[in-house]
């Protein structure tokens, strides 16, 4: 019976394919000789059963891999990146993980830079911080000099975005100021005249330096006309 339990698992590791088709016959293989290791775990072929299963659960993680790089290579950011994720979840001690995450490190900031706006700011921070668990991981790693690469690159959009948002705060409380609440129209001037002055300090560079004046100015001279 236990001889006839290892061939019937036997019979189920040959039906498996080539790591790029549908693992499910792997899967069927790697219960029969689970099962076989549960009912005779004194067995001499023990041994043998987890170095099979040791090596169908490489081609098991083959396949995930293979699916990573599918989408990394078709440039499906959101795709690869949550793929890349669940990989490294299903297989902490993997040969794969170091090139997972700068797969996934580079599908972030790929998504990221073409995200919507409101989207933006999060999506590059989270890039920031899957770059420092990577450096934390790997600091000696073949892909070091990319993934700063891109650290450096997200630091320069995530200033254009943190640029835009301040601008954005800026005129919209100026906007607010146009209440017909006097009380409250100086509290947005003095509010304008303040965030003009942290704009300027932050982004003396700014583009939208002469924008930000004009409203600046506007808001003095409703101020002024109000006290």
């Amino acid at each position: 019976a236990e001889e006839c339990l290892f061939l019937s698992a036997i019979c189920s590791v040959n039906l498996s394919p080539d790591p790029s088709l549908d693992q499910e016959d792997t899967r069927i293989a790697l219960n029969d000789l689970q099962t076989f290791v549960d009912r005779y775990p004194e067995s001499n072929l023990v041994d043998s059963c987890n170095s099979i299963m040791d090596r169908l659960n490489f081609k098991m993680e083959t396949k995930d891999y293979n699916s990573v790089k599918l989408y990394d290579n078709m440039e499906r950011y959101k795709a690869a990146r949550a793929s890349a994720t669940l990989f490294m979840e299903d297989y902490p001690q993997s040969v794969y993980n170091e090139e997972m995450h700068y797969v996934r490190i580079h599908n972030s900031y790929e998504l990221a830079v073409k995200s919507i706006f409101s989207l933006k700011k999060e999506r590059l921070e989270e890039v920031l911080k899957f770059h420092r668990l990577f450096l934390q991981k790997y600091p000696e790693s073949k892909f070091v000099k990319r993934v700063n690469k891109i650290e450096e690159n997200t630091q320069k959009e995530l200033n254009k975005v943190s640029e835009t948002y301040a601008f954005r705060e800026l005129e919209s409380e100026f906007n607010k100021s146009q209440t017909s609440s006097k009380a409250k129209k100086i509290i947005y001037l003095k509010e304008t005249i303040e965030k003009h002055r942290n704009f300027v300090a932050e982004f003396p560079e700014s583009d939208y330096l002469k924008r930000v004046n004009d409203i600046k100015t506007k808001a003095e001279k409703e101020l002024q006309k109000l006290q």
